[in-house]
């Protein structure tokens, strides 16, 4: 393949070990991932879990993402690998 067009997130980057270019021109709109709550959700769940949705955007960056979406790929469960990314930043892997 020389050229394919995929989200800076996907796992496919790094088990493929693919190269980013830049894209300089701006041609492609930035694709952002933005956390979105119902209100009713955060009724139920408190005020704790807007806190650990605000940190979790804080910390994690597109690289790191990207990474732990390979491990998906690779066979570990998201439950898996978002409870052990949080557990290593401090953040509560038990809120359900």
């Amino acid at each position: 393949m020389d050229v394919a067009l995929l989200f800076t997130s996907d796992g496919a980057i790094d088990l493929n070990d693919f190269v980013l270019l830049e894209d300089d021109l701006d041609l492609q709109p930035a694709e952002n991932v933005t956390p979105v709550i119902r209100t009713g959700v955060l009724d139920r769940f408190g005020p704790s879990l807007a806190d650990t949705v605000n940190a979790v955007s804080a910390l994690l960056s597109t690289a790191e993402l990207r990474t732990l979406n390979a491990e998906v790929a690779r066979g570990a469960t998201p439950q898996q690998i978002a409870s052990r990314w949080l557990a290593s930043n401090g953040l509560d892997p038990g809120l359900q």
